[in-house]
């Protein structure tokens, strides 16, 4: 049964890690268990509205302007630079 969760591209990242292990798993050795994914409860979402500002929300705080663009800057940057 599938999680109700929200639409993020943070959920996709992390759940499309463990889809592509399964398959891999799947192909290799069918009897070996397959992992599930747990979305967290509670995601932190960083939008950017152009201009050097952003929005951050996580479960029911938020936050907005400048410093967050650049901390949803950083945040980018180490992902892309990490895969």
């Amino acid at each position: 049964m599938d999680k109700d969760v929200a639409h993020s591209g943070v959920h996709a990242v992390h759940g499309g890690a463990v889809a592509a292990d399964n398959l891999l798993t799947f192909m290799v050795d069918q009897n070996k268990p397959l992992q599930s994914y747990q979305p967290k409860n509670r995601t932190l979402y960083l939008l950017s509205c152009g201009d050097k500002y952003a929005i951050a929300s996580w479960g029911s705080v938020s936050l907005q302007g400048r410093w967050v663009w650049y901390l949803k800057r950083y945040i980018d940057k180490r992902f892309v630079n990490a895969n």
